[in-house]
């Protein structure tokens, strides 16, 4: 959740001619817990180059995983998770390179799963509680990080 406010809007309907689009100058996090950073090829750009990419900031570690299953293949140019003083080891909020992402399953639970580039594991939410055995499927690799995470 991004909270924001009316003095804090830069108005750039007039530029963009579409008044959906909206620009903040800063907004207040509310809600302190990872939020996911993708970037995204923007093929409907008609930039040839690749240089074009549509970046997402994504709240749920599930809408995530939903993202990357329904992604074509290669569209993902890369994802970060921002994490919360809580979830660093420096205790404020940092950002950190995701290599890949995992789904974790068992009979009764399902649990994201992210590795960073340094192997260190990201859970995207509380620890779920497995029963019987638990199969890991991989969704995602970033085929530049994922060496170096293992």
């Amino acid at each position: 959740m991004f909270i924001s406010r009316r003095q804090d809007r830069f108005d750039l309907s007039h530029t963009f001619d579409e008044p959906a689009i909206q620009h903040w100058r800063l907004f207040e996090i509310g809600l302190h817990a990872p939020w996911f950073l993708v970037s995204l090829d923007a093929a409907e750009t008609g930039v040839e180059d690749g240089a074009a990419c549509r970046t997402l900031c994504i709240a749920w570690d599930i809408d995530l995983a939903h993202l990357v299953r329904t992604s074509e293949s290669g569209a993902i140019r890369s994802i970060s998770c921002l994490s919360p003083a809580y979830d660093s080891p420096a205790g404020r909020w940092s950002c950190v390179a995701i290599a890949e992402i995992c789904i974790r399953r068992s009979q009764i639970a399902e649990q994201v799963v992210l590795i960073d580039a340094r192997g260190r594991r990201h859970e995207g939410g509380p620890t779920p509680v497995h029963a019987g055995p638990i199969q890991t499927t991989i969704l995602w690799t970033d085929p530049g990080l994922r060496a170096a995470s293992r």
